[in-house]
């Protein structure tokens, strides 16, 4: 069985995912967010990063 996904996100979307990363980044490395919301910010940049860098 092939599964063949198609990319899904345009330049404009990989560039918002990619703002949306370092903002939450940066609130978790600033101190402004802490405690698990800080692990789930974090979490939630990474896979916007993962995602923007891979288009889907």
């Amino acid at each position: 069985m092939i599964l063949d996904y198609k990319k899904n996100l345009g330049a404009f979307d990989r560039i918002i995912r990619t703002a949306i990363g370092f903002y939450t980044l940066w609130l978790v490395l600033s101190g402004t967010v802490t405690g698990w919301w800080a692990v789930a910010a974090f979490l939630f940049a990474m896979f916007n990063f993962i995602e923007a860098a891979l288009a889907y």
